[in-house]
């Protein structure tokens, strides 16, 4: 019995499905890495390069992130930020077909979307 409450416990704390590497549909350049399978934690944003004032940089946006997932929703704070609020935006993950669709939550995304897709390539 008691074994049966730690498992359903432990599951409430994970989204089954979240670890690993996920490529954004829309231009195949960003990806977002999730080390853990866990309704907090971080997660990574790369979005590739880009030159600016001379410089190769990484392109807006890019970094670390903290999350908390609740529900069919996300709130994303970013490592640079220092105002430690963050953006609650729309999330949804359908480990079925290995997708997630999440709000733009920081500069840089297209502009023309509210809502952009990911798939696992792991």
């Amino acid at each position: 019995m008691i074994m049966l409450l730690v498992s359903c416990e432990k599951h409430k704390d994970e989204v089954p499905g979240l670890a690993g590497t996920w490529i954004g549909t829309y231009n195949n350049d960003d990806t977002i890495v999730f080390k853990s399978s866990s309704v907090n934690g971080l997660f990574i944003l790369n979005r590739g390069y880009e030159t600016r004032n001379g410089y190769l940089l990484p392109k807006l946006g890019s970094g670390l992130y903290s999350y908390n997932i609740s529900g069919e929703s996300i709130n994303v704070i970013s490592s640079v930020s220092s105002l430690g609020t963050g953006n609650n935006v729309y999330f949804k993950l359908n480990e079925s077909e290995k997708k997630f669709q999440i709000g733009i939550f920081t500069s840089g995304f297209i502009t023309n979307l509210y809502i952009v897709e990911f798939k696992n390539i792991d």
